[in-house]
């Protein structure tokens, strides 16, 4: 009962990190190795590589780092070969893991993917490779299920596992939550998140802070930056003058108790989704990431939630639009009319209840487990 397990984003790690701990509850005598990060080795995964030694963002990233993406790749192979691994669970990252999971076709390796690719976005022909390569596909997002089935693919649905998390978190409550990090009382949060990623940060950031000084202002709020705990505090500092508090944890504490919220797209729209916590969406990207990227992508939304709902629930605003004035004017849509406000939070309750009841890791751990070699 040998896994390795590969992730190169933090909330894959996040979410793998319980798929493991679920598997090792159940069956004890499980080994895992693999690439992730402090979440996976926490649960006693030894890690052959972290997953900062794979932060590839975009097209023109991963065309430069090509030579060391083939060591990295080259290393797996013969680690899960030499070790005699029989099970490989790969958890989204679809540039390397597909990629992988091809090479690895011939040495008859049973093969999960958990947070599947979103190849329903773009490279849809990426779909032939799951079909060929991968035995067991295991979606938690509810509108893929007919999409595979589409292509002839059966996936297994059990929810997300956000809902798991969610459940077992422990909140503060308010009261604490300020006084932990010395915040004004009398005010209430305008939480951003501008990304996991230096990258994404150095393209949000000023704006979204500059805008949210104005917002700040006008509706008496103060401003909290939710960082991730693998980016150096550094790079959020800036002659603006402006004031704000950093903050690498209690993030769903903020999700709970916040007014609104400015959020990089990605896993976070989901998860201030599932707290009916009211907010737009950004994202920016280089120039020749965003025109390859337009021409590619086939969905109508970047969103989780409006992708979720199939129309637009969220705010976004892409590449040119994300300027001080259209954050500023997008959030006080909703902050100047309560109605906006209360729609939102209403829409976003349906987004929570389309993603499953608690249980989910459970479920998903127990088939891994009934389909493992």
């Amino acid at each position: 009962m040998k896994y390795f397990i590969l992730t190169g984003e933090p909330s894959g790690d996040l979410h793998a990190s319980a798929l493991v701990k679920n598997i090792k509850n159940n069956h004890p005598e499980a080994i895992f190795f693999g690439v992730g990060g402090s979440n996976l080795e926490a649960e006693g995964v030894e890690l052959i590589y972290n997953i900062k030694d794979l932060s590839f963002m975009g097209f023109w990233e991963v065309i430069k780092n090509i030579s060391k993406i083939q060591k990295i790749k080259k290393d797996f192979i013969n680690f899960i070969l030499s070790n005699k691994i029989k099970n490989i669970i790969f958890v989204d990252y679809p540039g390397l893991n597909l990629n992988i999971a091809k090479s690895l076709k011939k040495y008859n390796i049973n093969t999960f993917y958990f947070i599947l690719p979103q190849i329903w976005a773009w490279h849809e022909s990426r779909v032939e490779i799951i079909k060929n390569n991968i035995n067991h596909i295991i979606s938690i997002l509810p509108f893929e299920v007919d999409f595979y089935k589409k292509h002839g693919l059966n996936t297994i649905y059990e929810g997300h596992p956000l809902v798991d998390r969610l459940n077992e978190y422990n909140y503060l409550t308010k009261q604490e939550l300020f006084e932990k990090y010395k915040l004004d009382p009398e005010k209430e949060v305008l939480l951003l998140l501008p990304g996991s990623r230096e990258q994404e940060i150095n393209y949000l950031f000023n704006d979204m802070l500059i805008s949210a000084n104005k917002i700040s202002v006008e509706h008496n709020l103060q401003i909290v930056v939710a960082s991730a705990q693998n980016i150096s505090k550094e790079i959020f500092n800036n002659d603006l003058k402006i004031k704000y508090t950093i903050v690498d944890n209690n993030v769903y504490d903020f999700f709970k108790y916040a007014k609104f919220g400015i959020i990089k797209s990605g896993t976070s729209t989901l998860e201030a989704a599932l707290h009916q916590l009211p907010f737009i969406v950004v994202y920016k990207t280089n120039k020749f990431n965003y025109l390859l990227g337009k021409r590619l992508i086939k969905v109508n939304y970047i969103s989780l939630v409006n992708l979720i709902a199939n129309k637009p629930v969220v705010t976004e605003l892409i590449q040119n639009e994300v300027n001080i004035p259209s954050i500023f004017n997008s959030v006080n849509y909703y902050l100047n009319n309560n109605i906006n406000l209360i729609n939102l939070q209403n829409e976003l309750l349906k987004i929570k209840q389309s993603l499953g009841d608690i249980g989910v890791i459970d479920r998903i751990a127990n088939y891994v487990l009934k389909n493992s070699l």
